[in-house]
């Protein structure tokens, strides 16, 4: 009986297999599988409908009933049980990086312009200043401190028994209703697996892999080893019954992604494994009641092993972290993992003077580690719950012997994961020198006839043949000649620069290959003079000139502008570690002696002064100037964010700030000689027809969002890729 019984209990149980069938129907209908996403939703949605009120009601109603001393064990007993288990964890962070291969291979591709910083509001995340609003926002460790204090304030007070009674019976029928839902869990769980494995990238898997090997291999490591291996040292209770306990948690805990969608279940094993050990009476209840709420607003092993990507980070830039950087990783860590990962990492990373830009790979990828990182989570709240009730009624085992051969079990699977993640990372990471797209980037549209000249151009007459010209507008001489041509800078990214192929490529490059073919002419690209731009186009060395030229005042008087056909934004490059120290207005103010350099004419040099009186401003002829010479010893550099955020990519020592509350608009233009109102007609009505067919947006997606629509291939199927039944 005993042997049948523990072969059913490890038999896939309904929501196992529906998570498991979901995983295949995505895998073999692709992006078919999509219109699941309703169904997935809602049931999200039913989960979310009674967790809240279930932590209010049972917390408040579970603490309330507590004797004085009993909540005074609570925290002493389980404050140092979190502790121990935040020690075992991070001990296994630390040793992450081990499982990376023996290179790391910088170059990666996110044009997204960096946000000023948020910082981590722990005030406002754990304090409720109204704590309806509170509910209403899921901001669920100021529910929970809401409650805490409520259940605190009933101990000991006369009456309370009416209304911890009421509590408890709504606890009950909130209990009823998560059973209820409970039973959808397993269609749920299909819906849910099904479109994550129909829809997932599999280009963004392949930017880190690395990271993403190692943290999917420690997750599990510590999931279902080394946590389950502390509790059955600890309680007397086998590793596999630990397990066996937790397999419909984890899977539900997997399957949504939230350590909050869980809760109810994990009450449910909670009490199913400490009842192995202790009495299944109200007393234990009640104390799994308090610690499941409260365990989950500390940080949890899952966060700790997200911590890891920061290590990873080190390891892709090529720098060592020393004994003190990982003390520093240690306890700072600890204490940003209170908030949300997506703030806690660039903080970190700032922290450790690490390249701020690798954030962007972490969220390529989240959708994947973040159900990992649930997991590790919820087995470990788990765990501090389990063991703080064999605490609370006196049923831990310290057997040092169990405890000792836990150890040493635990440093040999960690050794066993760590060749195994190194081996794997290493057999699949394909070495290349550069992987930047920026560098690959090719033209979106078709190119038309082109020549582009490096050197000094030919095209500047003279004599009777400059009068000739000089009298001739643009669209003559393109028509007569069958060739138009344009004034380009090189290193004007992305607008206009040569790509690792050496081609000449870029957002203003690409509308001018569109312009040629309605033209009907070919294009020849001559290399931009700015300290003579004026005298190119009415000479007629170039017919337009490009490069994200800023629209000012001082240019619009040398120069015809075309109607603007793009705004950016006014930005600042630092170094990644400054971006707090100058990434806002006040700090750029309060800073002495603050010098930056700057492209732009002195329109903008005097917007910067306006801002931060005081500022020393150092002309540099072009954006390469400043990245190459390592920054030339200034603060920053002032430049539009979308043309600093590609060189940032490919210099990821540095990153945008926008410290301007009110962003500031730069509008960019086309340039013709200043006399030929024909041609610059003509050019307005073509931007015009341009923005309105969508193809400004479409490059602009392509070459500064990083979008390319048309190139997305729908996602690996069986039925589309194997047995082709359908495009």
């Amino acid at each position: 009986m005993q042997a049948g019984g523990s072969w059913r209990r490890w038999m896939p149980g309904p929501i196992l297999s529906g998570l498991v069938l979901g995983v295949v129907a995505g895998l073999v209908f692709g992006e078919l599988v999509r219109p699941l996403d309703f169904v997935a939703d809602a049931f999200i949605r039913l989960l979310q409908m009674a967790v809240l009120p279930y932590i209010v009601v049972s917390l408040t109603g579970a603490v309330g009933r507590l004797a004085p001393g009993e909540a005074r064990f609570l925290v002493r007993v389980g404050g140092g049980l979190l502790v121990l288990l935040w020690a075992i964890v991070l001990a296994v962070v630390i040793t992450m990086p081990l499982g990376f291969p023996a290179r790391g291979h910088p170059g990666f591709f996110s044009t997204t312009v960096v946000a000023p910083h948020e910082p981590l509001d722990l005030v406002r995340l754990y304090i409720p200043d109204n704590p309806f609003r509170s509910l209403s926002d899921n901001m669920v460790p100021a529910v929970v401190l809401f409650c805490l204090v409520l259940g605190a304030a009933l101990i000991g007070l006369p009456n309370r028994e009416p209304l911890i009674a009421l509590a408890d019976v709504l606890t009950r029928a909130l209990e009823r209703v998560n059973g209820f839902i409970a039973r959808l869990m397993p269609l749920g769980v299909f819906a849910i697996g099904a479109t994550a494995a129909g829809t997932l990238d599999f280009e963004n898997l392949g930017r880190i892999q690395a990271f993403i090997v190692s943290y999917i291999a420690f997750a599990c490591l510590v999931t279902f080893w080394i946590i389950p291996s502390v509790v059955a040292a600890l309680t007397g209770v086998s590793r596999r019954r630990v397990l066996a306990s937790a397999r419909d948690m984890l899977t539900a805990a997997f399957s949504t992604g939230s350590m909050l969608l869980v809760l109810p279940a994990l009450t449910h094993a909670s009490r199913d494994l400490a009842t192995t050990t202790v009495a299944d009476d109200d007393e234990t209840r009640a104390t799994i009641d308090v610690l499941v709420p409260i365990s989950f607003n500390f940080p949890h092993a899952g966060k700790l092993l997200t911590l890891g990507f920061v290590l990873f980070a080190a390891w892709f830039a090529g720098r060592s972290l020393g004994a003190a950087d990982l003390v520093r990783f240690v306890l700072v860590g600890v204490v940003v993992t209170f908030g949300s990962m997506n703030v806690a990492l660039p903080f970190m990373l700032d922290a450790l003077v690490l390249p701020a830009d690798l954030f962007q790979l972490f969220l390529a990828v989240s959708v994947l580690t973040y159900r990992f990182q649930t997991l590790a989570g919820a087995m470990h709240t788990l765990a501090l719950t389990v063991l703080g009730t064999c605490a609370a009624r006196g049923r831990l085992a310290f057997d040092w012997g169990r405890i000792t051969r836990m150890t040493f079990g635990a440093v040999a699977a960690t050794g066993l994961v760590i060749a195994g993640t190194r081996l794997l990372s290493q057999a699949i990471i394909v070495p290349r020198a550069n992987n930047s797209l920026v560098r690959e980037r090719t033209l979106l549209g078709e190119p038309a006839p082109a020549t582009v000249r490096r050197g000094a151009t030919s095209r500047a007459p003279n004599g009777d043949e400059d009068r000739t010209r000089a009298a001739s507008g643009a669209l003559d001489r393109i028509a007569r000649s069958g060739e138009i041509h344009v004034a380009y800078p090189s290193a004007r990214l992305p607008f206009s620069y040569f790509n690792a192929r050496d081609d000449l490529v870029g957002f203003d490059v690409d509308m001018m290959h569109r312009l040629a073919h309605e033209l009907g002419a070919k294009v020849v690209f001559v290399p931009i003079d700015r300290d003579r731009v004026a005298a190119q186009l009415e000479s007629g060395e170039a017919d337009v000139a490009i490069g994200a030229l800023e629209v000012t005042t001082t240019l619009s008087r040398e120069v015809g502008l075309s109607q603007p056909y793009l705004d950016l934004t006014m930005a600042l490059v630092v170094e990644d570690h400054r971006r707090d120290e100058l990434g806002t207005g006040d700090a750029l103010r309060a800073h002495h002696a603050l010098r930056v350099g700057m492209v732009s004419d002195a329109y903008y040099e005097a917007k910067a002064r306006a801002y931060v009186p005081g500022v020393e401003v150092v002309r540099i002829p072009a954006a390469k100037k400043f990245f190459e010479g390592g920054g030339l010893g200034l603060d920053g550099l002032v430049i539009p964010a979308e043309i600093g955020a590609p060189w940032t990519l490919l210099y990821p020592a540095y990153t945008v700030v926008t410290p301007s509350a009110v962003p500031l608009a730069v509008p960019i233009a086309y340039a013709t000689d200043r006399h030929d109102a024909d041609f610059r007609s003509f050019l307005d009505t073509w931007l015009l027809l341009k923005r309105d067919d969508g193809t400004i947006e479409r490059l602009r997606r392509y070459w500064i969002a990083g979008i390319d629509d048309g190139a997305r291939m729908p996602r690996w199927s069986v039925v589309r890729n194997v047995l082709r039944w359908v495009d």
